[in-house]
């Protein structure tokens, strides 16, 4: 049944817009490709940044106020539609990640860095779209998508005066990024409870 479901909630997406920011998160790194270069790490760290804030789009959803009666809970409805959406990024990553360990010299622990990245500019724009949405602010899906990547590079422009706290691109304190996600995730979550509750 969670199947079936799945199609017309991806089906109400945004699809153009989750694509165009998909495309955007592509083209630094095929830039440097096309220029040559070897060095993909920052063109990937550039990628998790503007793909994973994609992950805000998933309080889109055009039928909600119909839906909004069925015995179907809002945070099902929206994780629906993020498994639509996070499959979209799971295909751009592995192409990025393929073009970057053919070409470059990608090596696992700037994965597992790039991934903590990508789990903190989501969590934090999934936590700022369902909040918004939750108090009824216009363009919430929006308002996520630019504040998760904004918040990511707020802290990590304060970390260079608090060097506790996690940078982009910098190993120190790096598995921080996880506690982000963690407390942002949870946010999203909380976020998505139905009204009632």
């Amino acid at each position: 049944m969670t199947l079936r479901a799945w199609g017309p909630a991806a089906r109400g997406l945004p699809t153009l817009t989750i694509g165009a920011a998909l495309a955007l998160a592509a083209a630094p790194t095929a830039v440097v490709l096309l220029d040559g270069g070897r060095d993909l790490t920052k063109a990937l760290l550039a990628a998790g940044v503007i793909g994973a804030a994609t992950a805000s789009f998933w309080v889109d959803d055009p039928a909600g106020e119909t839906l909004s009666a069925s015995p179907t809970s809002l945070g099902r409805r929206r994780v629906l539609r993020l498994g639509a959406i996070a499959l979209g990024l799971a295909v751009t990553c592995a192409l990025l990640v393929a073009a970057a360990a053919v070409r470059g010299t990608l090596t696992l622990d700037e994965i597992v860095q790039r991934s903590a990245e990508v789990a903190a500019v989501s969590g934090l724009a999934a936590a700022i779209g369902g909040s918004a949405e939750r108090h009824g602010v216009a363009g919430a899906a929006r308002s996520g998508a630019v504040g998760g990547s904004l918040a990511v590079l707020m802290v990590s422009g304060v970390a260079q005066r608090f060097h506790t706290l996690p940078s982009l691109g910098v190993t120190q304190h790096h598995g921080r990024w996880w506690l982000v996600a963690l407390a942002a995730w949870a946010t999203a979550a909380w976020s998505s409870r139905d009204p009632s509750r």
